[in-house]
């Protein structure tokens, strides 16, 4: 009852074709959504970000003890 009320006070604002199009504009951004979850959860994108940022992070330090030690050497 308090559902076709409230549908009711938004009829008076819009028209039918805008309340549509609004419900169907969060549908599709809710379902984009859960798609976005499961693709990233099947090709463990996160996971792999990290690890990638883990292996920069090493290559860096690396790096620089590479330098020190070219540096000592001089």
């Amino acid at each position: 009852m308090l559902i076709l009320f409230t549908i009711d006070l938004m009829m008076n604002e819009f028209s039918l074709p805008a309340l549509i199009f609004v419900l169907l504009l969060c549908f599709l951004l809710v379902l984009f959504f859960i798609f976005r979850w499961v693709v990233l959860w099947y090709y463990k994108i996160d996971e792999r970000i990290s690890i990638m940022n883990e292996t920069n992070n090493l290559l860096r330090k690396l790096i620089e003890n590479s330098d020190k030690q070219i540096t000592d050497k001089s």
